[in-house]
């Protein structure tokens, strides 16, 4: 309590006084065009943010800072899960099967209903699927 009296005393305020440290290298109309680009570019890495910035805006920040004034923003960035590629055996299978069918006709491939599913696993492979299912008898096919 007798330093805020002291203050008050000294400056007839008990506000804090300006603290010495680095001057931001960024404006706030600056973080604000870096908050509009990290929103349009949702996939970006932070160093590919940081240099359409600095060409943007004519200065020259780092990935780092990048992160830190996103996360002013509650912004972070994310890396997309990778898709796994189709192995050769599975290639092949899919080719088998094609050949086999190519020469069907419409009417039996209006006997099945064709989606795409997405499949949610809590581990880091997410994939999509496609799912071929035979209709009821009393349902329409697709048209």
């Amino acid at each position: 309590m007798k330093k805020l009296v002291s203050r008050y005393r000294k400056t007839q305020s008990v506000a804090d006084r300006p603290r010495s440290g680095r001057p931001r290298l960024t404006t706030q109309s600056q973080n604000n065009l870096l908050r509009q680009i990290a929103l349009q570019n949702r996939f970006d890495d932070l160093k590919t943010l940081a240099n359409k910035f600095n060409h943007l805006a004519r200065t020259n920040i780092s990935q780092f800072t990048v992160r830190r004034i996103l996360h002013k923003y509650d912004l972070s960035r994310r890396i997309a899960a990778r898709r796994p590629l189709v192995n050769n055996i599975q290639k092949a299978k899919r080719l088998a099967y094609a050949k086999k069918y190519i020469r069907q006709s419409i009417s039996l491939w209006s006997q099945y209903k064709f989606s795409d599913e997405k499949i949610f696993s809590t581990s880091n492979n997410t994939r999509s699927s496609s799912s071929l299912e035979k209709h009821p008898k009393n349902s329409t096919p697709n048209a």
